[in-house]
């Protein structure tokens, strides 16, 4: 086969606009004969409607997922505006001189004027472990071949990038550094749904971000790179104030966004770029409206050398100086701390060439420096989200002084490895940066950090001295000897879970869900770190010294009862979980948990445990019940007597406060009418007071001093000075306890029981306990 018979494949114009139509669709469709449908049903295809000749139908089968992958990396270029790409996957690049016959087989290309982009797709149909040495190896040995085929094609000065691209696989390190030094970039399917998403937003804009990422360090021919400015220092660091062509700083800039595509980039802390606002801004801009405000950037420089500047004048006694600043000609040369809106608003401008924009220009400020200053200049403009916030932190504070922030970065980043690595139970389940909300998505970093904070597998830290040294931790302030021992376990574990409660954890916070939510996770943590205490404590094992595959197996017995409770739960309690959220929910969710391992490991006792189960087992919800109503009863009947008292007969009018009077009236005429209709007597307006009310009765004009004070004034403060509403508190207390126990769940405690049964005995002395629920 000739080279001109290969690069026939290459297609533009409307051959391209026809490979987007078939390639944009993930089913083939087919007309059949409709008495041929069993059997094709039986070849996968499924039906979708009978044409009007009722003889035939259409018929549809799913793409195979290696084609699907395939297809979605050559669209993803396609919409960063690649104008010349393969047709097919029957695309080959001869690699031999030699023997044009010895191709290489090319799942995407797609070139333009400056860049050609070479793909190679591997998938899986569930997320595994592959080895992929022999076809790196191969493919490396070609690689010299392909790009000077392809320069020879279309230019000497073409920059060419390969990239390994993956679905559902787990890459190992070693395969890694393969494509490494073979010079591919890896995208894993995280990273192409990220740029899939970044063009939806920006179009062919993306591509910007896009080559930044592929060419970063690499010289951008023909750029000018000299401009005007003003060098300062401002907070200690050296910075530049120029003005410069938006199309330029496009070409050298560089927007991190938190997302997965992006987490070996740190620091990551843009959120996404909107549509919506590029677009305003694009129209603002094109119809002569400007920003005066600079945008913000970082830029890498010589560590030793720093930025050339050219200086022009300077005065004496002022740091200021004027002259000529040269800017890096490097792709990812320039990162944007804020601005990025209003530099992408620019692009496919007709202004982006002509126009120019103010900048602010750091020489190599560090990750932290960065995070700090994009966050001080949005908190005064737009709060960080907490989760965006989350992420940042464990960047910002891996390495701060204070080793408890250590610590708190080292529980975020645990976070954002189980919510981001393929094959975690967790993989997608946790909200990272600025992630969408779904039915599973739906667990926050902050939820992941209090299970760890609240356990006890990390050192607790006094600035840099150990207090308590952790389970799975030293006295140490590097964080990576407690991350590679406590990340494994948190997998293995949760991986025990997941799997023999899958029904369940697959569930997420959609219908009657409780296993993989915020509270159930903290749940998991907390209990997990309870389990790994009492193996360490009974001298079981020694958690420090055993892997993770064997120290799960350590916990297996206890994991049993978890399981078990999950699959055994009761319907009323699994609403109570359910309904509850926030520590409290967090708190007694964990509890339950442990006290599941407590009935049946009798010596798992972990602190707390008793006291908690003694104020939740609702064993005093029964008479308490009994009691509150008798209270309630003896209240009504107490404040009837004494207004009867003070007021005399018209004590119902005269001894109730106004707005009470319009409140009982209009709530007892909507009753009657209820009551009349159902052929039931008329009711009292006394009989809608309730015990609250009677509170406000009490304390309403003279009525206090008049009479309620000696019969609402409990005993034990009879003679004692204090404000009337404080006097009587203890009804709204018994209030607050009746609408309690109407809530799913709910328990009266121990030192509660006690209060209600001081009130009863006093109002009601005679008044006989009897027995709990």
């Amino acid at each position: 086969m000739s080279d001109k018979e290969f690069w026939e494949n290459i297609v533009s114009d409307n051959e391209l606009t026809a490979a987007y139509r078939a390639r944009n669709k993930d089913y083939v469709y087919q007309r059949q004969r409709a008495d041929a449908l069993l059997s094709l049903q039986n070849d996968g295809w499924e039906y979708v409607s009978t044409y009007k000749d009722e003889r035939f139908i259409r018929v549809q089968k799913q793409k195979p997922l290696g084609e699907r992958f395939v297809n979605k990396v050559w669209l993803m270029l396609y919409g960063m505006g690649y104008s010349k790409m393969n047709r097919d996957d029957k695309f080959v690049i001869s690699y031999s001189k030699a023997n044009p016959d010895l191709t290489q087989q090319i799942d995407v290309f797609a070139v333009d004027d400056e860049t050609a982009i070479i793909v190679e797709c591997k998938t899986a149909e569930k997320a595994s472990k592959k080895d992929f040495k022999t076809e790196i190896d191969a493919y490396k040995g070609n690689i010299g071949e392909i790009i000077k085929a392809v320069r020879k094609q279309y230019g000497k000065k073409l920059k060419t990038k390969f990239i390994w691209a993956t679905h559902n696989i787990v890459l190992g390190e070693q395969d890694k550094t393969r494509l490494e030094d073979a010079g591919f970039e890896y995208f894993d399917e995280e990273t192409v749904e990220y740029y899939i998403g970044l063009t939806k937003h920006l179009g062919v804009t993306a591509r910007y971000q896009f080559l930044g990422r592929l060419f970063r360090g690499r010289n951008i021919d023909e750029m000018p790179s000299t401009v005007p400015a003003i060098k300062g220092k401002m907070g200690g660091h050296v910075y530049y104030s120029f003005s410069i062509e938006p199309e330029r700083l496009l070409k050298i800039g560089y927007v991190l966004h938190r997302s997965d595509a992006n987490r070996g980039m740190m620091p990551t802390y843009h959120r996404i770029i909107k549509k919506s606002r590029l677009k305003a801004i694009r129209e603002f801009v094109d119809g002569g409206g400007y920003f005066p405000n600079s945008i913000i950037v970082s830029i890498d420089a010589p560590k030793r050398k720093g930025l050339q500047f050219d200086l022009k004048y300077s005065e004496t006694d002022s740091d200021t100086q004027i002259g000529v600043l040269h800017l890096p000609k490097r792709y990812s040369s320039a990162y944007i701390i804020d601005g990025q809106h209003r530099l992408y608003g620019y692009s496919d401008s007709e202004y982006a060439r002509t126009n120019t924009i103010p900048v602010v220009a750091f020489e190599n400020l560090s990750k932290k420096e960065q995070i700090d200053l994009f966050m001080e200049i949005n908190e005064n403009q737009k709060a960080v989200p907490k989760n965006l916030r989350n992420t940042l932190d464990a960047d910002r504070l891996w390495v701060s002084d204070d080793y408890s922030e250590r610590r708190k970065a080292l529980r975020l980043k645990i976070a954002q490895e189980l919510g981001e690595t393929l094959g975690s139970p967790l993989y997608d389940r946790v909200l990272i940066g600025e992630n969408a909300t779904t039915d599973t998505r739906c667990i926050t970093m902050e939820a992941i950090d209090k299970g760890l904070r609240e356990g006890n597998f990390f050192t607790d830290f006094d600035g840099t001295t150990a207090s308590k040294v952790g389970l799975l931790d030293n006295a140490d302030g590097d964080n990576e000897y407690a991350r590679n021992l406590v990340v494994p376990f948190l997998m293995e574990f949760f991986g025990y879970v997941s799997k023999e409660l899958k029904q369940e954890w697959d569930l997420g916070k959609e219908a009657q869900g409780i296993l993989s939510i915020n509270t159930g996770v903290y749940a998991l943590l907390h209990v997990s770190s309870d389990i790994v205490q009492y193996v360490n404590d009974q001298g079981i094992a020694n958690p420090r010294t055993l892997n993770a595959k064997a120290l799960t197996e350590q916990c297996r017995p206890f994991l049993e009862v978890i399981v078990d409770f999950y699959r055994n739960i009761s319907p009323e309690l699994r609403n109570e979980i359910k309904r509850q959220y926030g520590d409290k929910g967090s708190t007694n969710h964990w509890r339950y948990l442990q006290k599941a391992i407590h009935d049946h490991f009798n010596d798992f006792n972990p602190s707390g445990l008793s006291n908690w189960w003694a104020d939740n087992s609702k064993e005093y919800n029964g008479v308490s019940r009994a009691m509150l109503s008798e209270i309630s009863y003896r209240v009504k009947s107490i404040a009837a007597d004494t207004l009867l008292e003070i007021k005399g007969p018209q004590w119902r009018a005269n001894g109730l406060p106004g707005k009470l009077v319009i409140k009982l009236s209009t709530k007892v005429a909507q009753a009657n009418v209820a009551n009349r209709s159902n052929g039931d007597l008329p009711i009292d307006t006394w009989d809608l007071v309730t015990m609250d009310e009677c509170a406000a009765i009490a304390i309403s004009g003279s009525n206090w001093t008049d009479g309620f004070k000696e019969v609402y004034t409990r005993p034990e403060f009879l003679g004692k000075r204090s404000k009337k509403d404080q006097s009587v508190k203890w009804i709204n207390d018994m209030v607050k306890y009746q609408n309690k126990l109407d809530k799913p769940g709910a328990s009266i405690t121990r030192s509660e029981f006690e209060y209600i049964s001081s009130i009863v005995q006093w109002l009601s002395p005679g008044f006989e306990l009897g027995s709990s629920e």
